[in-house]
């Protein structure tokens, strides 16, 4: 409230007409009303609470009192102030009820009727709002949010009774202090912010508790993991301070846990690696050393047996030597057994020689040449059963050697497709482990995504809701708008139908209860009666009351909605829906080929093992056919020897 302009007649110690300016009196800021006792500086505060409410405060509140002794007897005590509250500017002028001297007597006096006129200045005009006492009050009452006595307390406080004011009780000043700055939607929001804090509350009590089942799982799984207490963990106290620290502090100990062993597992797999490959290497050198051993066993060997070799083939020689003595010795036996059959048979024999065209005259010489045959021919036939039997099993070395080298072919071939796949598997193991490591990157950004998009969901509800919250809001301000029209319009009409009710009871002749006229040229006609108007306006008012309270929840569930979509914005949920939707298909297609070139890294190990495997069986057989070789080619040359030693014995 703000007042612009006092006029003063006839009232209290101001017998003429004064005129105070405070827009120009208040340009500098702050003026002082400065006078002697009794030269009117209350009067003027009277004056402007006269002008508002039509009394003044205390124990002046006698009305025969407020006209000026000083003043003229027909000078009318009137007071006009111009004051501007809630952005409306408005002019009210009254005159208290005095004692007019009568125009027919000396001594006679007419009382005049209290007066009232509002006037509001609209669009540069001033327009007349109300001529009733009670009706200007009521409307500067709604207008200031006070009445007489609170504003005398609360704006003037003259005479001391801001003492009053400070010594009253705190419900006193609270119910006038309320009423004063209309505080009844800020305790309304109160009330709602007290609900919402209860509710966040618990909210805050589930969070924790959660938190801390989060925290207790974290300490379990941390305590499985066997990592050594740092410095720094070894420090915290795990029930003192915050525990987002405390997690902060295990994901970070344990990320760097993680990161070393697998460290320490690509390392390990590289010396593996390495080991395999000295090892394959040492197996060839093993193998080529066993190979050399075998020869120089063979070597040895036959080295030791060289003297008794040619021990052999000297007895064989005699051997052979003897069995040609040994048949011509039984030859001249069975010989001599037969000659004396033989001479009984000579004749026939003759007969025979000389069928057989042979020498009949000199049958000795032509028994010598069939004994020497004979012998030959029979000591020829035990070195020939010999000779057979070197040259089977000549043979059979042969057909063993043919099948020794078809199944070293084969088992070369074999070999050397096992050390093809193994070349290739191990080709494949350095993309696989690169990809195998990667996993629990994936994994979090795969779970990142996910969260994302979730976001982005979530964000695309939250502005649909906050869309629906603005225009309920805007439809209950609207409504709470004209609710209040529709119960000012009703009360306005309330208090013209009160100025008909009146007009009814008036009668030619009698004084208006109200101006004091006995003229009643206009009276105000009638309308609905009191009571229902009364009715509409209460009702009216509490559908205002309802509506209010209904802006007042649109408005939390506004400030709520914009609230959330803050935060879901902060959180990444302003992201574009196609573009998230992309990254978490990105994400998790990513995490499984991680997965798969984890699956497959076992698969690839695994093949690799049972390859290996398989080649070290095959380079042992390999071995041993290659010693059964060496041990079958030195027999075979043993028993070429020995057939090449019979050979020159035999003529033709």
């Amino acid at each position: 409230m703000r007042i612009h302009r006092l006029e003063i007649e006839a009232f209290g110690p101001f017998a003429g007409q004064q005129s105070i300016d405070f827009d120009q009196l208040g340009a500098q800021g702050l003026f002082l009303l400065n006078g002697a006792t009794g030269a009117g500086k209350t009067s003027v505060l009277d004056a402007i609470c006269f002008a508002l409410y039509g009394s003044v405060p205390g124990a002046r509140q006698d009305g025969k009192r407020l006209r000026s002794d000083h003043a003229e007897p027909a000078a009318e005590p009137r007071v006009s102030c111009e004051f501007s509250a809630r952005g409306r500017r408005f002019e009210v002028t009254r005159s208290p009820a005095w004692d007019r001297p009568s125009a027919r007597g000396r001594n006679g006096f007419t009382t005049q009727q209290a007066k009232t006129l509002l006037r509001e200045r609209v669009n540069g005009l001033w327009e007349e709002k109300t001529s009733r006492n009670d009706e200007a009050g009521a409307e500067i009452g709604d207008v200031l949010g006070m009445d007489r006595e609170q504003f005398a307390r609360v704006v003037m406080l003259p005479q001391g009774d801001f003492a009053a004011f400070l010594r009253s009780k705190a419900s006193d000043r609270l119910d006038l202090l309320q009423k004063l700055f209309g505080t009844q939607r800020f305790e309304a929001i109160e009330q709602q912010l007290t609900l919402q804090a209860h509710a966040a509350r618990a909210k805050v009590e589930d969070n924790q508790n959660r938190l801390q089942l989060i925290m207790q799982r974290a300490e379990a799984e941390y305590a499985q993991l066997g990592i050594e207490e740092s410095k720094e963990s070894e420090d915290h106290d795990p029930g003192v301070g915050s525990p987002e620290l405390r997690l902060e502090l295990l994901e970070s100990q344990a990320q760097a846990e993680s990161l070393g062993r697998q460290q320490a597992a690509v390392s390990a797999e590289a010396v593996r690696l390495r080991l395999a490959d000295k090892l394959h290497s040492s197996r060839e050198q093993v193998q080529r050393h066993a190979k050399l051993d075998a020869a120089k066993r063979r070597r040895e060997t036959l080295t030791a047996r060289a003297a008794e070799v040619q021990e052999y083939r000297d007895r064989l020689g005699r051997h052979r030597k003897a069995a040609v003595l040994g048949g011509q010795l039984d030859a001249v036996e069975r010989t001599s057994k037969a000659l004396g059959s033989a001479a009984s048979k000579a004749e026939s024999a003759t007969a025979r020689l000389l069928a057989a065209s042979l020498d009949a005259e000199d049958p000795a010489s032509a028994l010598a040449g069939i004994q020497e045959t004979m012998a030959i021919l029979e000591a020829r036939a035990a070195d020939e059963q010999k000779l057979e039997d070197i040259a089977a099993r000549l043979a059979a070395f042969g057909v063993s050697a043919g099948k020794r080298a078809a199944a070293k072919e084969e088992t070369s071939i074999a070999l050397a497709g096992l050390r093809a796949e193994a070349s290739g598997l191990e080709n494949d193991l350095d993309p696989l482990e690169a990809a195998a490591v990667e996993l629990p990157l994936r994994e979090r950004e795969a779970a990142t995504a996910q969260i994302t998009r979730e976001t982005v969901a979530r964000y695309k509800t939250a502005v649909d809701s906050l869309s629906a919250a603005v225009k309920r809001h805007a439809f209950a301000r609207a409504l709470s708008q004209d609710l209040r029209q529709l119960w000012l319009d009703l009360r306005e009409s309330r208090l013209a139908n009160a100025a008909a009710e009146l007009a009814a009871k008036l009668r030619d002749g009698d004084p208006c209860p109200v101006c004091g006229s006995a003229e009643h040229p206009t009276p105000a006609p009638a309308g609905v009666t009191a009571l229902a108007l009364a009715e509409e306006e209460q009702s009216a008012h509490e559908r205002y009351d309802e509506s209010e309270h209904e802006l007042l929840q649109a408005a939390a569930e506004l400030s709520s909605a914009e609230q959330e979509v803050a935060v879901l914005a902060a959180q990444g949920g302003d992201l574009d829906p196609k573009e998230a939707a992309l990254a978490d298909t990105a994400a998790k297609a990513a995490l499984v080929s991680a997965r798969s070139a984890v699956d497959g890294l076992k698969r690839v190990k695994t093949d690799l093992a049972r390859v290996l495997e398989g080649i070290a069986r095959l380079e042992e057989e390999q071995l041993q056919e290659d010693t059964a070789t060496a041990q079958a080619e030195s027999a075979m040359a043993l028993l070429n020897e020995q057939r090449e030693s019979w050979r020159p014995s035999f003529p033709g």
